[in-house]
């Protein structure tokens, strides 16, 4: 298969070059990233919300340019969310799912980098997700107002998967979109569960690429004990200086020194101003 370079979708390269993105998941899901040196990448069609899987599940009620009644991609595009929130106590809540939860932070430029090692097996798009009112996000397509596309067209394809509700702008989210070259064996129309739930993206320089982990920051001190022992010794094939304290720590968000000292009722020149009422 040929390959063509990642397709940037409302991202410049100004907002790649020495930037990071962060990625939260469950506990077991970041033990197996750091032993396989991967990338789960999801089927769209596992996602909880509806209206974020609608545009590939719902059936399309006319025919278009690629006389499909469906998402010209069914079944063989998968998305990896990532956020440009590096400090978000709603993240942790909801990516964990219930877990303890880690987050990695990325290099973003780097990511992309190795992620191009594999556009020979899958077209790649990243941009930034949009957030509209939902009245906005169930109009016909041909309504819909893109930044960049226009109906009909590959990045049209893509943006369909970066469109959600205003509800979810906090998450100030990007999404990396695989799709795959070979169209696969299942039928779009057939109702087959054996589809696949994701991919694993290989990430052969993966210790390049991974800048932190963190910790879930409801964690107690024995837990955050053993989860840096355990992450630790997870990366014992990476370089040292990936395995020292600044590089896995627990999110700081529940910790603050200053919020343990006493409060003052006053300050320093209210407190004199009393006096001198009191004395007066």
């Amino acid at each position: 298969m040929a390959k063509k370079d990642i397709v940037y979708i409302n991202l410049s390269n100004e907002e790649i070059n020495g930037a990071f993105i962060t990625k939260y998941m469950p506990l077991e899901f970041a033990l197996k990233t750091l032993k396989e040196k991967s990338l789960w990448v999801s089927n769209p069609s596992e996602w909880t919300d509806p209206f974020e899987k609608r545009f590939l599940e719902n059936k399309w009620e006319t025919s278009n340019k690629y006389n499909t009644p469906h998402h010209p991609w069914k079944n063989r595009v998968y998305c990896c969310c990532f956020s440009n929130q590096t400090i978000s106590e709603a993240h942790w809540l909801i990516y964990a799912r219930g877990q303890i939860g880690i987050s990695f932070r990325f290099n973003f430029s780097a990511l992309l980098k190795e992620l191009g090692r594999h556009t020979d097996k899958y077209d790649i798009y990243i941009g930034k997700v949009k957030y509209l009112p939902t009245e906005k996000t169930i109009t016909p397509l041909a309504e819909i107002d893109f930044t960049e596309s226009k109906y009909g067209d590959e990045k049209f394809l893509a943006e369909l998967f970066l469109l959600k509700r205003n509800a979810f702008e906090y998450e100030n989210e990007i999404r990396i979109i695989f799709v795959e070259k070979e169209k696969p064996k299942i039928n779009p129309e057939s109702t087959n569960k054996k589809k696949k739930p994701g991919i694993s993206i290989k990430l052969s320089n993966f210790q390049n690429i991974i800048k932190r982990i963190t910790i879930d920051p409801s964690v107690g001190k024995r837990t955050e004990y053993m989860l840096k022992t355990w992450l630790k010794d997870s990366l014992g094939s990476y370089p040292q200086e990936l395995k020292t304290t600044e590089h896995v720590l627990r999110s700081t968000i529940y910790r603050n020194a200053k919020a343990n000292k006493p409060i003052k009722i006053y300050g320093s020149s209210e407190l004199s101003e009393s006096n001198k009422t009191k004395q007066s």
